[in-house]
C-alpha cells in the first residue's frame, strides 16, 4: 500500500523584534503513530497558531508504522545517497536576505485550508503533488516548495524515512541561490506526541524517538514527546481531551526553546519529553509542571548544588506516574563525547528555565 507523506509548511506572522532580512526558521513534525492520528494533529494546528517567528512542515507516514510498511528503499526522488560526513548544521544559512517577491504571504492561509486530506486527481506519473496558489518556481515536481504531498513510502514509512525524504527533496529544489535552498532546512526536529509513554523498555521501540536521536547525531537538535494516556484517534473525529492538553504541553516546550538564541540546543543533544496520563485530576493544561529528570535512573550528573540543593536529576519514569501532581519529564539527551553532557545539560536548563518548577 503506498504511504503518504504531507508536507506542509506555513509561514506565520513576525511578531518579535527580529532582522526582518532573517528568513524564519523551519521546523520539521513527524511521528510513527500516523499523519492523521489526533496527536499529531492537534500538536500541528497548536504550532500553527503559535505567536513564535517559524516556518512549519508536517512529514509523517499515512498509518502508524511499528515496524511495518512498505519496503526499506524509495525511490521519491532521484538524489544522492545520505553522506555520513555531512552534518545539516552546516546547510543551514544565516545570512540568505529575502525580498518581498521571494518570500510566501504569511497571511494566506486558503492554500492550507484543505491539508487535512491528501490531494485528488490521478498522479500515479508522477511520486510527488503540489497544491498552492502561491507558485515559486517551476520544477519537474510541482511549483511550490512549502505545499508538498509524497506518494512513495520513505524507508518504510519510518519517521526517520520521512525526515530524510524531506531532506533529499529539499537538496533537489532547483534554487539558483544556494542560500535561499538553505532556509527549507529544518533547524529543530520534532517528533509525536506518541501514543504512550516512552520510558524505559519502551524506549527501544520508539522509531520516533530513534529519529531525533540520529538527527542530533548528525548536527541538527530535535524534541521527541510522548504522552502516557490514549489510543490511536483518526482526527476526522472529536478530538480527544489527552491530544488537546498534549498538544498544549508540548507547544509551551516547542515555543520556550524558540525563544532562545541560536543554537536551539547544543550541539548533538536533544530532548525526550514524556506527559503524565490525563486523569480527573491532570485534566487541564495549566495543571501541569515541568520537571527537568535524567533518563537513566543510575545516571550521576554531578550538578551544583544550587540546582535546588539536589546532586543529581530525578528518574524521569518516577517523576511521570508520581501520585501527587502532574509531572511533566522532560530529559536532555546527549550523544556526543560523554565527556560533555554535563554541560550540555546545564545549558539546556537555562533555556528551559521559564516553565521549569523546582520539585518533584
Amino acid at each position: 500500500m503506498l504511504k503518504v507523506c504531507l508536507l506542509l509548511t506555513l509561514a506565520l506572522p513576525l511578531t518579535q523584534a527580529r532582522p526582518r532580512e532573517e528568513y524564519p526558521p523551519k521546523l520539521l513534525l513527524t511521528n510513527d503513530d500516523g499523519w492523521a492520528d489526533s496527536n499529531v494533529r492537534s500538536f500541528y494546528h497548536a504550532l500553527s497558531s503559535s505567536t513564535t517567528y517559524h516556518r512549519l512542515t508536517l512529514c509523517a507516514p499515512e498509518t502508524g508504522g511499528n515496524g511495518l510498511g512498505g519496503p526499506e528503499h524509495s525511490n521519491i526522488l532521484h538524489n544522492r545517497d545520505w553522506d555520513e560526513s555531512d552534518d545539516e548544521s552546516t546547510l543551514v544559512g544565516d545570512d540568505c536576505p529575502w525580498s518581498d517577491d521571494d518570500r510566501p504571504s504569511p497571511g494566506d492561509r486558503s492554500s492550507f485550508l484543505d491539508h487535512d486530506r491528501p490531494l485528488s486527481g490521478d498522479r500515479s506519473s508522477t511520486h510527488v503533488g503540489v497544491s498552492s496558489p502561491n507558485s515559486w518556481r517551476d520544477w519537474p515536481y510541482g511549483t511550490d516548495p512549502m505545499d508538498v504531498l509524497i506518494h512513495k513510502a520513505p524507508a518504510g514509512s519510518s519517521p526517520l524515512g520521512a525526515i530524510e525524504a524531506h531532506i533529499r527533496w529539499v537538496r533537489n529544489f532547483p534554487y539558483a541561490e544556494s542560500c535561499v535552498r538553505s532556509t527549507f532546512y529544518p533547524r529543530l526536529y520534532l517528533a509525536g506526541p506518541k501514543v504512550g509513554s516512552s520510558l524505559d523498555d519502551d524506549k527501544r521501540s520508539d522509531r520516533a524517538l530513534a529519529a531525533i536521536q540520529e538527527m542530533a547525531k548528525r548536527g541538527v537538535p530535535g524534541i521527541s514527546f510522548a504522552g502516557a494516556s490514549g489510543h490511536r484517534t483518526p482526527s476526522d473525529g472529536p478530538q480527544p481531551l489527552w491530544s488537546k492538553i498534549y498538544a498544549q504541553l508540548a507547544k509551551n516546550v516547542t515555543e520556550t526553546i524558540l525563544e532562545t538564541k541560536r543554537p536551539y540546543l547544543p550541539k548533538k543533544t536533544y530532548l525526550h519529553v514524556n506527559f503524565p496520563p490525563v486523569t480527573e485530576r491532570c485534566n487541564d493544561a495549566t495543571k501541569f509542571k515541568f520537571i527537568l529528570t535524567r533518563d537513566k535512573e543510575d545516571s550521576h550528573l554531578l550538578l551544583p548544588r544550587s540546582l535546588w540543593g539536589k546532586r543529581d536529576l530525578p528518574f524521569e519514569t518516577a517523576v511521570v506516574f508520581n501520585p501527587n501532581d502532574c509531572y511533566v519529564a522532560v530529559s536532555p539527551g546527549y550523544v556526543g563525547w560523554i565527556g560533555g553532557a554535563t554541560l550540555a545539560r546545564r545549558q539546556i536548563r537555562k533555556k528551559l528555565k521559564p516553565i521549569l518548577d523546582g520539585e518533584a
